[in-house]
């Protein structure tokens, strides 16, 4: 689909745990920046809080 980001698990877990840890946004970017090779935006990390945050498969 055109215009939409994929994520691998070890992203989505990697995001999940930051987010539960309260970590800023901005070190979330730096960190997955770092860890994975990409960059990731805000709206972004919302996305994957959002659609992820209650999957069981990553709880």
């Amino acid at each position: 689909m055109v215009g939409s980001a994929t994520y691998t698990d070890e992203e989505i877990l990697w995001i999940l745990d930051q987010v539960l840890a309260k970590a800023k946004p901005a070190d979330i970017q730096s960190g997955f920046s770092h860890l994975f090779g990409r960059d990731i935006g805000p709206s972004q990390i919302r996305y994957v809080k959002n659609k992820y945050g209650k999957d069981p498969r990553f709880k």
